[in-house]
């Protein structure tokens, strides 16, 4: 029966290429993680849009696409029956 040994040498050479790889995969393994946070689902702020029907801001969203995918009440047939319900003057510099 043949007995194997291990030179000194080749432990060297086998730790050598072997560090590199495990560093590189527990990179990869951070950066997976960190997109899997990014993407992760936040609490809700006050600026962020809801599906109350509140527009937080001018054209709906900080991108101003104008686009509430929260509506489900207006459609192209009930469209026309909207009323105005307040108006304001702007600009009359008046107190």
């Amino acid at each position: 029966m043949k007995r194997y040994h291990l030179k000194p040498t080749a432990i060297k050479t086998a730790c050598i290429r072997t560090i590199p790889l495990l560093l590189f995969f527990f990179c990869v393994v951070l950066f997976i993680a960190a997109a899997e946070t990014h993407d992760a689902p936040r609490s809700k702020s006050s600026a962020e849009p809801t599906a109350n029907g509140d527009w937080p801001e001018a054209f709906f969203n900080a991108a101003h696409t104008g686009n509430n995918r929260y509506e489900t009440q207006l459609n192209r047939y009930n469209v026309g029956n909207l009323t105005q319900l307040w108006a304001s003057q702007v600009g009359t510099n008046t107190l």
